[in-house]
């Protein structure tokens, strides 16, 4: 059988085309270097090379021995950077899915910000709704999930990254643009951008009003609130939206928000698929989601909502 002494011999006498030379780089005597290369040329059954004039000189068949030798040491070489980008999460690939609200926008640039600290890392960005998110990471489709949704499945692990407050998203120069905060009576009479009935922040909103037995109008629904904005942005009437959308919207002029009350939380859940052990690149981008959140929540000025205590 080859050994790894031998090919190391071998290749370093073709390098420096003297036993003396390899020896000398191989920290060897040059009896033990010609040693391991008779062994591989009885291993072989091959004859390597030719001496003329001292030096040793490759027969075509040591040069294409060489060649495939250099070919496996590379791929070594290879597999070991590849192994040390793993360990150092400078390498890797990432499978995320994540709800509009953040995955629209706001994640490319978390994500972009973390592959400049990653170079060799990869990732995909799934961008679905809440429900689709959640089936795929109880799926172990995933790496990552961030949903709106909560979710009780034995395939899963969650824990809430953040709690933030909707917002009043109007039109520029609406007249409930004046007032400091707004409340349910204030959009008595109002055109009203609804999200779709088979939706949680639907019925949640619809709550507020129906308490306050408040009447809007609802004219257009809509699935997100990337929709919901461009429509207020439109002119068809005022919404409850999400605040890292709206603010997205507001930063253009396209918007102007107003906070809300009595609150109407948005819960955003970190998931990941119990039956799929996390790699490290996918607990440094966790570690480095978290953070990043915090910071876009304060650059943002979005409230976050407390729940109350029990």
């Amino acid at each position: 059988m080859i050994t790894t002494r031998q090919l190391d011999a071998f290749r370093a006498v073709m390098q420096h085309g003297t036993v003396t030379g390899a020896a000398e780089s191989l920290g060897l005597s040059q009896p033990a270097v010609s040693k391991l290369i008779a062994g591989l040329e009885d291993e072989t059954r091959l004859r390597l090379f030719d001496r003329v004039k001292k030096r040793l000189v490759a027969t075509p068949e040591g040069e294409l021995l060489y060649l495939e030798a250099e070919k496996m040491v590379l791929g070594l070489d290879a597999l070991q950077r590849v192994a040390e980008g793993l360990r150092t999460t400078r390498a890797g690939r990432l499978n995320l899915v994540a709800m509009p609200a953040l995955g629209q926008r706001h994640l490319p640039r978390i994500v972009a910000r973390f592959l400049d600290e990653h170079p060799e890392a990869a990732v995909t960005l799934h961008t679905h709704g809440s429900q689709v998110a959640n089936q795929w990471v109880a799926g172990q489709q995933v790496d990552l999930g961030l949903s709106l949704l909560n979710i009780e499945h034995p395939s899963v692990v969650k824990r809430t990254l953040c709690r933030v407050e909707a917002v009043a998203a109007l039109p520029p120069g609406h007249r409930l643009a004046s007032r400091e905060r707004l409340v349910p009576a204030d959009f008595a009479g109002e055109s009203f951008i609804s999200f779709t009935r088979d939706t949680r922040t639907r019925h949640a909103i619809d709550q507020v009003f129906e308490a306050a037995d408040v009447d809007r109008v609802e004219r257009v629904e809509a699935y997100i609130s990337d929709v919901a904005c461009s429509f207020v942005a439109e002119g068809l009437g005022v919404a409850l939206v999400d605040p890292f959308t709206a603010a997205s919207f507001a930063a253009t002029g396209s918007l102007v928000l107003r906070p809300f009350a009595p609150a109407v939380p948005y819960q955003i859940r970190l998931l990941r698929p119990r039956h799929r052990a996390p790699s490290r690149l996918a607990a440094a981008f966790e570690l480095f989601l978290e953070d990043s959140l915090d910071r876009l929540i304060e650059e943002l000025s979005i409230r976050r909502f407390a729940p109350p205590a029990r």
